[in-house]
């Protein structure tokens, strides 16, 4: 009777811990990239609104750097999802290795990321930054090609001075990421 006991005692708590574990699973999908362990869009829109209320609360500013590989549906559709996927680790690994700990970098689509940046003192800090994360992108290898590297449009918008609140800043910084976006395949395409 007592070795049932333990043995019910032992699979019911067994019972409780593979629950647990898979509750804090569920919850680490529901916030993170499974595929870059980034956080993903829910997470950055909670941080980008607790952002907006903490600049606006201390008049400080905040700003939103959106990035989108260029061609990188390309990538998938002639080397494979597997060649896709390397590429975005690779390049989520080295723009997290480029930002402060204080900012917070998410993968909000396919090929989309996103940075929010808090306690700068100019644009031109941001700019910087921005300059930074493509140089450090566009030194990333697609693999299986001899020596293709990655290419990166982004865009850049500060709140306030380019938007009443986040939301808006991050639809003025994704479309000047798309307006450069546009501009960067009007050169190729003069070049080719």
């Amino acid at each position: 009777l007592c070795a049932d006991v333990a043995y019910i005692t032992c699979a019911f708590g067994m019972l409780i811990a593979a629950r647990a574990q898979q509750k804090n699973l569920a919850e680490q999908l529901a916030m993170f990239d499974p595929l870059t362990n980034l956080p993903n869009r829910r997470v950055l829109l909670d941080r980008l609104l607790a952002a907006e209320l903490r600049a606006t609360t201390t008049g400080q500013q905040l700003a939103v750097i959106y990035l989108d590989l260029d061609g990188f549906k390309n990538i998938n559709d002639t080397l494979g999802h597997e060649a896709g996927d390397t590429v975005l680790k690779h390049v989520s690994s080295i723009m997290a290795n480029n930002l402060r700990s204080s900012d917070c970098l998410a993968r909000v689509g396919g090929d989309e990321f996103v940075v929010l940046v808090e306690h700068f003192r100019s644009r031109d800090e941001v700019s910087i930054l921005a300059r930074r994360l493509r140089n450090a992108i566009e030194t990333v290898v697609v693999p299986g090609t001899r020596g293709l590297r990655t290419r990166v449009s982004m865009g850049i918008a500060i709140f306030p001075e380019d938007g009443n609140s986040a939301h808006d800043v991050m639809r003025e910084a994704d479309a000047a990421m798309y307006h450069e976006k546009r501009m960067n395949r009007g050169a190729r395409r003069a070049t080719a």
